[in-house]
């Protein structure tokens, strides 16, 4: 499943199971995976032109916490053991 990024998109997460991934589309406050922050338009850009530009994705693991703004997300990844030995 993948959540293609639009105009009003501040973070976008992509999933080929087991793997998950998450990436920052320019959010004013920026996105933070585990107290880091990957990703944050410049001050004073436009959502619309951040969206332009390149933000990495960042590989998600079980116990790992997405935080967007107040709202703090935990990672949990439930595949079953045949994902993983798919390859």
């Amino acid at each position: 499943m993948t959540t293609a990024p639009s105009r009003g998109t501040t973070a976008c997460w992509t999933s080929n199971a087991p793997d998950i991934r998450v990436r920052d589309f320019g959010r004013r406050n920026g996105t933070y995976v585990n107290g880091v922050k990957i990703g944050q338009r410049e001050a004073g850009q436009a959502p619309e032109d951040a969206d332009h530009r390149h933000f990495p994705e960042h590989d998600l693991r079980t116990g790992d916490e997405i935080a967007l703004g107040p709202t703090v997300l935990r990672v949990h990844i439930d595949a079953p053991r045949a994902c993983f030995e798919v390859g």
